[in-house]
């Protein structure tokens, strides 16, 4: 199979028929000023080899040294080989905290963004494993399946915002189960969930959604997103602070313990962000590390270049074309000799 690599090179010839124009509109114009200087055939004799002039035979050399260029540019490939390749993967599940907590500034410019760009980094850490997107607070939302489609797992990531959620708290055990109830049973690919949140709340179904994980063999990362001296949460009224009931602003912080325990309990790792860096890629590494497996077959078709084989043509024309008026002059300077 025959194909041209960048075929849009190919606009590079609609310019050939303007070259030929310009250039008969030249030769007709050097042909004119010829037949005022030369009116006999013995001028023209006596001035033929010294004084260049133009014909189409030229035009077609420069011609043919144009269009090799350009295929050259285009870069022909004919096919080498076919393979089919196996992808293997795992299945991930990245549970994003968007409840209000999350707004506490005591990370800058504020848990959530920074919960958001450790997110898509550990998405993009994880290209070639299918990834999904869930979000929660006081319920867990399915945001995005498992999909292999890295660039649209980033989109959703940068859209969530604590707004997509109708009701606050941080239902963790909620995401966990969903989670759980959305990876394929029939598979026995490498299965985990990664949670990033502050885990503020602590819900008594923890318990129960991290045994049945643990019982599947789906291991649970858990990133923890804030500081032990916690923050305020932003609101509107005195010193911008959102008041409890008791008239105190109200202090949100992490609450690292429990998100480490739910790491733990499953074998996986727990990580701060506060204090810790990489993290994504660490993640990534143990994931890379679990049971794969083939989530589909790719066709790839390799090719072979052949750019060369006009390149070679065209470094002799223009060779030729430099060499020519040299040996011209020499042929001349030997029969002028003669002559004398």
């Amino acid at each position: 199979m025959f194909r041209l690599e960048h075929i849009e090179y190919l606009l590079f010839l609609v310019a050939l028929p303007l070259l030929a124009w310009v250039f008969w509109w030249f030769m007709n114009r050097q042909k004119r000023e010829w037949e005022a200087f030369a009116q006999n055939r013995r001028s023209e004799r006596f001035l033929s080899g010294r004084v260049p002039q133009l014909s189409w035979s030229q035009f077609t050399v420069v011609g043919i040294v144009y269009c090799l260029a350009v295929f050259s540019l285009c870069n022909p490939q004919f096919t080498s080989e076919a393979q089919e390749v196996e992808i293997e993967s795992s299945d991930v599940f990245v549970a994003l905290d968007i409840s209000y907590s999350m707004l506490g500034n005591d990370m800058k410019p504020n848990r959530l963004t920074r919960a958001k760009n450790l997110a898509q980094q550990t998405v993009e850490a994880m290209e070639g494993n299918r990834v999904g997107l869930i979000l929660f607070a006081g319920e867990a939302y399915m945001f995005m399946p498992l999909t292999s489609d890295i660039s649209s797992a980033i989109n959703f990531i940068q859209a969530a915002n604590v707004n997509m959620a109708p009701t606050q708290g941080t239902a963790i055990a909620a995401a966990i189960d969903l989670s759980m109830e959305s990876f394929d049973p029939d598979t026995e690919t490498g299965k985990s969930i990664v949670i990033i949140s502050d885990g503020e709340d602590h819900e008594q179904a923890i318990d129960d959604a991290v045994s049945r994980a643990k019982d599947e063999n789906v291991f649970i990362f858990t990133v923890a997103v804030g500081t032990d001296a916690g923050a305020y949460l932003p609101g509107v009224g005195r010193d911008n602070y959102l008041f409890g009931e008791d008239g105190k602003p109200v202090v949100s912080r992490v609450n690292e313990a429990m998100l480490r325990e739910i790491a733990n309990d499953t074998g996986a790792s727990a990580f701060n962000l506060s204090k810790e860096r990489n993290i994504d890629q660490a993640i990534a590494n143990n994931v890379s590390q679990m049971e794969k497996q083939v989530s589909e077959v790719a066709r790839f078709t390799s090719y072979d270049s052949i750019f060369q084989y006009f390149l070679l043509p065209l470094l002799i024309l223009v060779l030729w074309q430099f060499l020519k008026p040299i040996w011209s002059y020499y042929r001349t300077s030997k029969i002028d000799k003669q002559r004398v």
